[in-house]
């Protein structure tokens, strides 16, 4: 099964305009695949437009521009969340229907490692700031899991 990437917030400032660019042509050229998305092409088009404006902007350094390019952000991060999940609604899984919307997917069909983990390394203790505390620090075994210290 293949899947939309829905959360755009690893991306850079200038890979979100891309990708978000990329979204909304494919999207406009299919538009019988995708006929209903919630939020209209439009009005994705304003977002983006928005978006790189402030993008331009941000480079200013004025706080008032940095909090306007923030802002604008989240409002295409939304969007872009929206419209995948739509995406991944209409393709169940497809394929050959995802890539028609533009968006970057990944394949679900790969089995999850679920042994756990080994210990931890490079092992750091270090009394906390506020009495009666520890602050450890290590490389853990696998990026991206879950551990438990005690």
């Amino acid at each position: 099964m293949t899947k939309a990437i829905i959360d755009a917030s690893g991306y850079t400032a200038p890979e979100l305009l891309a990708i978000a660019n990329t979204i909304h042509d494919t999207m406009v050229t299919n538009a019988a695949t995708f006929a209903a998305p919630p939020v209209t092409m439009a009005a994705f088009a304003a977002d983006i437009s928005d978006y790189e404006g402030k993008l331009n902007k941000k480079s200013s350094g004025a706080e008032a521009d940095l909090v306007a390019f923030t802002v604008s952000r989240n409002t295409l991060e939304v969007d872009l969340g929206g419209l995948g999940n739509y995406v991944n609604t209409i393709a169940k899984g497809k394929p050959e229907i995802l890539v028609l919307s533009g968006f970057p997917s990944y394949d679900t069909a790969r089995t999850p490692d679920t042994t756990p983990p080994a210990a931890p390394q490079n092992l750091v203790v270090r009394q906390g700031d506020v009495s009666g505390t520890a602050v450890a620090r290590y490389q853990p075994d696998r990026p991206h899991s879950v551990n438990e210290v005690r």
